[in-house]
């Protein structure tokens, strides 16, 4: 299993217009009951933004952020040194959590797509705590922590969780699943 983690991976002024545009007021968050297994009894919740949804080889859902948001994979995947094109992004997804929005500690660890061979990327909007805890099994053996501009790379089949802030007000991350 193969897990990098990138720091910095677009520009200082990139980042801070992404920062801006995912803290605007006027964002448009979507409260999600169950944020990690939507379906399977999740006792977490959060905040979400679908940004792009491939159903069937076709683009579902594209938010007006789409444009924004997809030169950032493929900064990470320049930095992550793949020489694989990208063959299909599944989805963009954008996730927030508040201070202590769940009872838990580590939210429901998870694989985003389980019918599918994928990649993840996790692109951390700006600085927080509440890391993002990566499994072997039933334990963690990677806790990544919030840096603006810090992205993490993964096999889609590790198990991963999320968690929330307990010092900063919120966590902001873009998720990314695609093929290689």
């Amino acid at each position: 299993m193969k897990i990098t983690i990138l720091d910095n991976i677009i520009s200082t002024g990139y980042q801070n217009y992404i920062q801006n545009l995912f803290c605007d007021k006027k964002f448009p968050w979507y409260f999600t009951p169950e944020i990690s297994r939507p379906g399977e009894d999740d006792p977490n919740s959060g905040f979400s933004h679908t940004i792009y949804k491939n159903c069937n080889g076709q683009a579902d859902e594209r938010s007006p952020y789409f444009d924004s948001v997809l030169p950032i994979l493929f900064e990470g995947l320049h930095e992550y040194n793949r020489c694989s094109e990208l063959k299909e992004l599944y989805r963009i997804r954008a996730g927030l959590f508040v201070r202590n929005q769940n009872n838990t500690e580590i939210h429901e660890k998870h694989i985003d797509l389980p019918e599918m061979k994928h990649y993840v990327m996790i692109y951390y909007i700006k600085d927080s705590d509440g890391p993002t805890c990566l499994y072997n099994g039933d334990e963690i053996i990677e806790k990544i922590e919030p840096q603006k501009g810090r992205c993490v790379l993964f096999p889609g089949e590790t198990y991963h969780a999320s968690t929330c802030p307990k010092i900063n007000s919120d966590r902001m991350v873009l998720n990314y699943n695609f093929l290689l």
